[in-house]
Order: structure tokens, then C-alpha cells, then sequence
């Protein structure tokens, strides 16, 4: 359930943001990408580059790999993953907020 959640978050706001340069567009302002929204992308990207690593990982233990290092680089993997996981949302939530009052004066300005 929480991963689901996590997507949502996500996938959500790229949508709002889509979405919301689509309107910003109708009213003659084209937004570009923020600091924070690249930080998103850059934080985003190196957690699905994690996630690769990770599904490798369960490749070589499903042929046998073992012993306290495999164990080790295990831990520092999921440890990697999680706080990735947990920074992507963080920046998600800042560069969605950074958009919206950063463009807030579109919200009263007639479409041209």
C-alpha cells in the first residue's frame, strides 16, 4: 500500500505539472524545468538506477550468491533505495509547491 502511495505521489505530479504548463501556456507564459525540479529529476533517476541494481542483485542471490559481503552490499542497496525513495518524494512534493507559487500570479490572469 505504501508503494502505491509513493507512485502516486510521483505520477501525480507530473501530471499536475503537465497539466499546469499546459494552462501557464494558454495564458502565454512558458514555465521551465526549476533548480528544484531538476533535483527531482536527478535524485529520481538515481533511485530507478538503484532499483536496477537492486533487481541484479536478486538475480546472482537466486544463483547462490552468499556470504557477508553479498550480505553487506544487500543492506547498503535496500539502504540506498529507501532513502532515495524517501528524497524523491521530499523534492516531488517541494519543486510541485516551488511551481505552483512560483506561477501563481497565472491563476487570476485572463487566458490571451
Amino acid at each position: 500500500m505504501r508503494g502505491a502511495m509513493r507512485s502516486a505521489t510521483t505520477s501525480g505530479r507530473e501530471i499536475m505539472i503537465t497539466v499546469f504548463r499546459r494552462f501557464a501556456l494558454s495564458r502565454g507564459q512558458v514555465i521551465a524545468a526549476s533548480g528544484w525540479g531538476k533535483s527531482k529529476a536527478l535524485v529520481q533517476n538515481w533511485f530507478i538506477g538503484s532499483v536496477l541494481v537492486w533487481r541484479i542483485d536478486l538475480a546472482y542471490a537466486e544463483r547462490g550468491a552468499a556470504g557477508t559481503a553479498w550480505e553487506h552490499w544487500e543492506g547498503y542497496t535496500q539502504a540506498v533505495i529507501t532513502v532515495g525513495m524517501w528524497f524523491v518524494i521530499v523534492l516531488t512534493i517541494l519543486s510541485l509547491i516551488d511551481y505552483l507559487v512560483g506561477y501563481r500570479h497565472l491563476w487570476s490572469r485572463p487566458a490571451e
